[in-house]
């Protein structure tokens, strides 16, 4: 399978990122990610140019074309504990351009992330096929 990355940013409304209560919500989404099976995770920090504090992204690399369903789910189940939670993935493929889905607790439509990430992924699991012979 070769190499698709999401690059997730999670972020409370209105509190800075180095907040505890936001440390602790990516915290949670992280605990929650390393149970998913097929998904390597990096953590990277980022200063935020005018804000105190740093963002922090989590890499995840699919190892596994099953990982890309339980990750819209996880997304989904993490906003939905809060509506003032938002998160930004940026999916990068190989090759292809990058593309962003943003969504906040409030209006959750992860449906273009999902079937991306299906395409994606099947695309991915077809590329690397030894052939279609359906053995």
């Amino acid at each position: 399978m070769s190499s698709i990355e999401l690059v997730v940013q999670l972020a409370v409304e209105g509190i800075d990122p180095d907040h505890p209560l936001v440390e602790r919500a990516q915290t949670e989404f992280r605990e929650d990610a390393d149970d998913v099976a097929g998904l390597l995770i990096e953590e990277r920090v980022a200063p935020v140019a005018g804000h105190k504090g740093a963002l922090t992204e989590l890499a995840l690399l699919f190892t596994s074309s099953r990982a890309s369903s339980a990750v819209v789910n996880l997304i989904k189940v993490w906003l939905e504990r809060d509506q003032k939670r938002s998160v930004e993935v940026t999916v990068t493929k190989p090759g292809e351009q990058p593309f962003t889905v943003r969504a906040s607790g409030e209006k959750i439509s992860l449906s273009v992330l999902e079937e991306s990430l299906k395409a994606t992924v099947q695309g991915a699991a077809q590329a690397t096929s030894p052939g279609s012979s359906g053995e």
